[in-house]
């Protein structure tokens, strides 16, 4: 089952289509772009818990979320 646009934003918060559209190409589940969101807001802690790199789409949730920051950075 496709994520659903309010299920991102239950995660995200707002965000716009091009967003939108680039994480539902990833084609995630729920709890991929929550681990992909928490992993990118504890990177620090979860580095210094020797916690394995995110894989798969995971990883590439975490790439698009990580240019959103680099875009804007007061969404960091």
């Amino acid at each position: 089952m496709a994520i659903s646009r309010s299920d991102m934003e239950k995660i995200l918060g707002p965000l716009d289509n091009h967003l939108a559209a680039e994480i539902v190409a990833v084609d995630p589940t729920v709890d991929e772009l929550a681990q992909a969101f928490y992993w990118l807001n504890a990177e620090d802690a979860m580095v210094a818990d020797q916690k394995n790199m995110p894989t798969g789409k995971v990883a590439n949730l975490v790439g698009i979320l990580e240019a959103l920051e680099d875009d804007d950075p007061a969404l960091a």
